[in-house]
């Protein structure tokens, strides 16, 4: 495995601090506008209702990363965006409270209380509505055929870990729902979005391990996964996507590839060549953010909730 160097590491960890410190503005809009003024603003007609929204601007998606996370979905979701395609990624997911609420109301509810694993029928135009172009990571990447017919001239990426590196992926996977729980375990009785986090990650965790028993086991759930299922789940969704998907619409794309082959692949003309690929997070790094983040930020449970979901997604 490559090793690290101390200014890789150095902006790995600023690069968290930065995300780190968006998130603490979120939360800081959510108290003040979703719960308080727009609810209000909403009841004197001063503004526009979700409904009235999707019915004017349904849009589509062009782009659809299908890779499982912890294979460089989140620095694809950046570099999209800097191509022109604003992408909703299962990190940020949470931030939008009605594209949240659809996958509770038509995929994960439903789910928990009939006790299966569940697909549902997404509404996907409260997403395109919203202005995203490109969706990345979970959940979306689950409905890939779902989507192929639905937008006959998207386009979708492949990320994995690389050839025989499934176990390397599954311990990245295993880190990274250990962390992003340990955010909604503490969370979940303050905030509205992180308890229906705490609900998706029952239903995600359930897909990938294949068993519907994460769907109403009590927290935590994390440490519970099946090595041997979560395996078989990621490769076998890579195999399907590759033999479903016709060659023409996918790329299977590694992160060390750079700029050229996305840009060639989207038909982009001005690639931005001359500017580093978006890195967002290395498995070393992750390790020593948590404690520096907290020595040099303070972090007490509510900062640290910010912190460890920009960092570990």
């Amino acid at each position: 495995m490559k090793e690290l160097t101390y200014y890789e590491i150095a902006r790995d960890i600023i690069k968290g601090c930065k995300m780190g410190t968006s998130h603490l503005m979120w939360f800081t809009r959510y108290f003040v506008w979703d719960c308080f003024f727009c609810p209000v603003f909403q009841l004197l007609g001063l503004v526009e209702n979700v409904e009235k929204i999707i019915e004017e601007n349904p849009g589509e998606l062009k782009v659809v990363s299908l890779g499982f996370g912890r294979t460089g979905t989140f620095s694809v979701a950046r570099a999209l965006e800097r191509l022109g395609y604003p992408t909703l990624h299962t990190q940020e997911l949470y931030r939008h409270f009605d594209i949240m609420k659809m996958w509770m109301d038509e995929v994960v509810e439903p789910s928990i209380q009939a006790k299966k694993i569940l697909k549902g029928s997404p509404n996907w135009d409260i997403i395109t509505s919203a202005g995203f172009t490109s969706t990345g990571d979970f959940p979306s990447n689950l409905y890939f055929e779902e989507l192929m017919e639905r937008y006959p001239d998207a386009k979708f990426i492949l990320t994995t870990k690389g050839a025989g590196r499934s176990h390397d992926w599954y311990r990245s996977w295993l880190g990274m729902t250990q962390a992003a729980l340990q955010s909604v375990y503490v969370s979940e009785r303050y905030v509205q979005q992180m308890r229906m986090y705490g609900k998706y990650f029952r239903w995600l965790i359930a897909n990938v391990n294949q068993d519907p028993d994460f769907l109403t086991k009590p927290f935590p759930i994390h440490d519970n996964q099946d090595r041997d299922r979560v395996i078989q789940s990621y490769e076998e969704h890579n195999r399907l996507v590759r033999v479903k998907v016709p060659p023409h619409r996918l790329l299977e794309y590694n992160l060390k590839d750079g700029w050229e082959p996305l840009c060639n692949f989207l038909e982009i003309d001005d690639c931005p060549l001359d500017e580093e690929f978006p890195a967002m997070n290395s498995a070393i790094s992750k390790k020593i953010r948590k404690p520096i983040v907290d020595l040099v930020c303070g972090c007490d449970n509510i900062t640290y909730i910010v912190y460890i979901n920009c960092m570990v997604i």
